[in-house]
């Protein structure tokens, strides 16, 4: 028998009572595979075949991107669509839904698809590094935007603080 189409999806994913093969739906298997690789790359151990990928995330926090709420699309770098098929697939399955203020301020700042510059998500490395990840930290108690304590501890150069208010990036 020769099945194609949508006769041929349905043979495979029925249940066998059903003349079918019970598998999971192809695109579920392609898209969890994906997720699988990722999860690989994500884990401490050296393999040549990381370091493609490492190099394009580089610019962008490289790892650390799997932790943010980030739509590949809007980052700031050159990605093969090899790779934003996978990036796609971890950021379909690892959406945040945003309902109340504790989930905007808890959202990581940086390669987060709702905070763009010129329709961009922005990672600045220097405040990264100064431990300025969330939203909250750009907020005072009483709801100041830029006046937090965090921003305000002398660790922070005025240099780094006008990049953050102009909003640049890199």
């Amino acid at each position: 028998m020769v099945l194609s189409g949508k006769g041929m999806t349905t043979a495979l994913i029925n249940d066998i009572e059903n003349c079918g093969l019970k598998m999971l739906d192809i695109q579920s298997m392609i898209l969890s595979q994906r997720v699988i690789a990722l999860k690989r790359f994500i884990k401490d151990y050296n393999s040549p075949w990381k370091d493609v990928l490492e190099t394009f995330l580089g610019e962008i926090g490289a790892k650390s991107i799997f932790y943010h709420n980030f739509d590949s699309r809007k980052l700031p770098i050159y990605l093969p669509d090899f790779y934003k098929e996978y990036l796609d697939a971890w950021s379909d399955i690892n959406a945040t839904n945003v309902v109340s203020y504790g989930d905007v301020v808890n959202q990581t700042i940086w390669n987060n698809k709702f905070i763009l510059t010129q329709n961009k998500s922005c990672y600045l490395k220097h405040l990264t590094v100064h431990g300025i990840v969330k939203i909250r930290y750009l907020v005072s108690d009483n709801g100041r935007f830029l006046e937090s304590e965090k921003l305000l501890q002398p660790r922070l150069s005025p240099v780094h603080m006008f990049k953050l208010s102009c909003n640049g990036h890199r």
